[in-house]
């Protein structure tokens, strides 16, 4: 049975052959993968490869046999070896991993989101469960905030949330009044109570834009001088 990975390339390299048939120069074929997939975009040197087997004669869109290959990119060596990149430098891209693993981006990608259970967010790649260590911390936090009001726990505190579905949804409200929680009214789209991800961040990533800052100072420099 082929896996994923398989039928993802089978589908970008039947891409290339029907591109290869209207005698379409790899740069563009390249250029259109990219706009196509992105990060998943197999390299230059690759369409150019499959470009030129095609135009041979060459109608296969399956790898030749390889010895020593192995079956899949994913193995527990691949992942531990990602973990341990991206554990070093949350901000390390797919292409970065890309060029050190020497494998493709799309077995990168599910290592990354599959295997680790990794998202990226803000351009740093972020747990998307919680870790045993991170749940504990979350209940020690409530254990310690009880400490200073013992009386009334969580009740009667007031939260001011925006208006996104997940704040909206019916399973959210009713886990707020269960819990006692009174919700402030927000106002669609506020100015006064915008957060700054609405107006500055926006900004901000404009300028970090294809930059990589290696030490938090460089960080605060940039910050302070936008």
């Amino acid at each position: 049975m082929a896996s994923k990975d398989d039928n993802f390339n089978l589908k970008w390299r039947a891409y290339i052959e029907f591109r290869a048939i209207l005698k379409i120069q790899p740069v563009q074929i390249f250029s259109e993968l990219q706009e196509i997939l992105c990060v998943d975009c197999p390299s230059r040197s690759t369409v150019e490869r499959w470009t030129t087997r095609f135009r041979s004669g060459d109608a296969d869109v399956t790898d030749l046999p390889r010895s020593g290959r192995p079956v899949s990119a994913t193995t527990s060596e691949n992942i531990a070896l990602i973990e341990s990149m991206v554990m070093e430098d949350k901000c390390i891209t797919v292409n970065q991993l890309k060029q050190s693993m020497e494998i493709s981006s799309g077995a990168i990608h599910t290592i990354l989101t599959t295997e680790l259970g990794y998202r990226s967010i803000c351009g740093k790649w972020v747990p998307h469960k919680l870790s045993e260590n991170q749940r504990g911390r979350a209940s020690k936090f409530d254990k310690k905030y009880r400490k200073y009001r013992p009386k009334t726990g969580t009740r009667g505190m007031k939260i001011l949330i925006d208006n996104a579905s997940s704040h909206t949804a019916k399973l959210s409200k009713n886990f707020l009044d269960v819990e006692g929680l009174e919700l402030l009214p927000h106002p669609p789209y506020s100015l006064d109570l915008a957060p700054c991800d609405f107006g500055y961040f926006p900004s901000l990533k404009y300028t970090f834009k294809a930059k990589i800052l290696t030490h938090y100072k460089h960080s605060e420099r940039a910050c302070t001088s936008t």
